[in-house]
């Protein structure tokens, strides 16, 4: 079998006697060896073909996430076929869409969600099979001849985008796309085959499927799989992971969760831990102080009468926090290497598989999204460079970030013109603004398409600003307008629950100090001089993705009217 096909992985796994997953199945906890992956997988892949899934078809699997979702994608291609994950709290329309776009032949789903794909008015064109169903079947003992080998170049995944730019398109993934991603991502971050990685993200978001599930099987680690969302904090202890893949979100639970018990402490804990941050900060930071005897004695004194504490509460073995899917905030990713819990930013896209970008243990700077990683170098004929609004193409310039290598997809599925245009001359247009700065690293200003131009003459992108502004604990979700005006301003959600302790005006006075205080860092252009609180966004009113993404021109246009009148005012 090709070395550069997923399937391949498979060989090794039937060798492992240990445990490959830490999860849950029919909600009891259990622990699933190499092996028993295997067997799995072969016995639902026997299952497909006898439902006739051959080559090329596509098998959605909508699910949350779950041990039996990767099995699932191992099954399917075995079976010749091309995996579709879904997500599940998608509305019908959205997930009837999507399952008609990819022309999907048989739905794969978690028991729980029968009853809601069989609603779909297409629930004609493909069959739905419950994960307890196939599992309970008996397969007989099959030889591997039975099943198809994929090539390198053929389409392993089919990935919905999240639609914060539009309608979801279908992003082709290759085998070769997610297989060299995965082994060049572990190898420069120097995953081991002891670690162990866990996060709540699913298994239809490319970050969690490349970082967590492929790079495990590159090294022969471990895969950890909450049982939910709520239950993830106790499951991080019952699982003992090693590391966590992180999103904003995550990040700043984690942070509350953390000060919130730290407040709870006496008035001389308190200021031990302090001083404690302080110190281990320093330390990370690196350069001549952390060289500094006197310092490295008391981050080592620190490390293990204080921070130890609040890693046993995690496990007791997390090496660090891989943050990505967002822009992380540089305060946020300050506080996690305060307290001894490295949290080193990545940039990526689905459309490289996902990775193009991360800070590593031994090569990090915090506000950077990182290292480019080896995919794109000589070695495997890929490439890097920055476009300006000129066309001109080169490394030391600012602009549009453009890619090239094994790991750009195939295309979009079904829709040529769009493809074209991201695809130009062999090069990923991303669509993601930035340069590398003296040493490096990749430093990221933003979506190319969300640029904010002022009638001054000013520019700049709005997705740090907007997530510095959530950072605030009154303030869910950000939007920063004002393209065509002498100044930016901000649309907000507030929180309800903070809301209700304040009277009006007593609110609007404090958001507008709360948005003054936490982009005192930036620009005075980029400063938003006056806030409008609209209605709480979320997925189910279509201002948010399945991400929790803003749908930015979902938001603007169904505000449209509300907003002019306000920017109007400045």
């Amino acid at each position: 079998m090709n070395k550069e096909t997923l399937p391949v992985f498979l060989h090794d796994l039937m060798k492992r006697e240990d445990t490959f997953i830490r999860g849950y199945i029919n909600g009891g906890r259990r622990e699933i060896s190499g092996k028993e992956f295997c067997l799995s997988a072969r016995a639902m892949a026997h299952f497909l073909r006898s439902k006739g899934v051959s080559q090329n078809d596509r098998v959605a699997v909508i699910a949350e996430k779950c041990p039996e979702s990767i099995i699932s994608f191992f099954s399917i291609w075995m079976s010749g076929g091309i995996a579709v994950p879904v997500c599940e709290t998608l509305k019908s329309d959205e997930l009837e869409y999507i399952l008609l776009d990819s022309g999907s032949k048989v739905v794969l789903c978690g028991s729980s969600l029968e009853k809601k794909i069989s609603s779909l008015q297409s629930q004609n064109k493909f069959a739905i099979i419950s994960f307890d169903k196939v599992l309970a079947e008996k397969s007989p003992s099959v030889s591997d001849e039975i099943f198809c080998e994929p090539e390198p170049d053929d389409a392993a995944f089919l990935i919905y985008t999240s639609g914060s730019t539009g309608r979801s398109k279908g992003v082709i993934l290759t085998h070769r796309n997610i297989h060299v991603n995965a082994k060049t991502s572990a190898e420069y971050i120097r995953m081991k085959k002891d670690d162990a990685v866990m996060s709540i993200l699913p298994y239809w978001h490319s970050f969690a499927l490349t970082a967590e599930v492929f790079t495990m099987l590159h090294v022969g680690g471990c895969i950890c799989i909450p049982q939910d969302k709520s239950t993830f904090l106790k499951d991080i202890a019952l699982f003992h992971p090693t590391i966590i893949l992180s999103i904003p979100r995550l990040a700043e639970m984690l942070k509350r969760g953390i000060e919130s018990s730290i407040e709870k402490k006496s008035s001389l804990q308190k200021k031990i831990f302090h001083l404690a941050r302080k110190v281990c900060l320093r330390y990370h930071e690196g350069g001549r102080e952390s060289r500094r005897r006197w310092l490295r004695l008391l981050y080592s004194l620190f490390r293990r009468i204080v921070f130890q504490k609040v890693k046993d509460s995690l496990g007791g073995r997390i090496r660090y926090f891989i943050g990505g899917g967002a822009p992380l905030d540089v305060s946020l990713q300050q506080f996690f290497f305060s307290i001894d819990l490295p949290m080193y930013q990545g940039y990526g896209l689905t459309e490289a598989s996902p990775v193009i970008s991360i800070n590593a243990p031994h090569d990090f700077k915090m506000g950077t999204s990182g290292k480019i990683i080896p995919w794109m170098s000589e070695t495997f004929d890929g490439g890097y460079c920055f476009e300006d609004d000129t066309g001109r193409r080169a490394k030391n310039i600012h602009g549009e970030l453009l890619v090239k290598g094994p790991c750009v997809m195939k295309g979009y599925w079904d829709l040529e013109e769009e493809t074209r245009h991201v695809l130009k001359d062999g090069w990923l247009c991303t669509g993601d603004l930035g340069y590398l700065d003296g040493d490096s690293y990749l430093v990221l200003a933003g979506r190319k398409k969300n640029l904010i131009c002022l009638t001054g003459g000013e520019k700049f992108c709005p997705e740090f600003i907007e997530e510095r502004i959530k950072s605030s604990s009154y303030i869910e979700q950000a939007v920063i307008v004002g393209d065509g005006c002498k100044r930016c301003s901000v649309v907000i959600n507030v929180s309800t629950e903070k809301a209700a302790a304040h009277t009006e005006e007593e609110l609007a006075s404090l958001l507008s100090r709360e948005i003054r205080y936490l982009t005192e860092g930036f620009e005075e252009f980029q400063r938003p001089l006056r806030h409008l609180v609209l209605p709480v966004f979320t997925a189910e009113n279509g201002m948010l993705t399945s991400t929790q993404k803003v749908r930015r021109h979902v938001v603007l246009e169904k505000y449209r009217q509300e907003i002019e009148e306000f920017l109007q005012k400045n």
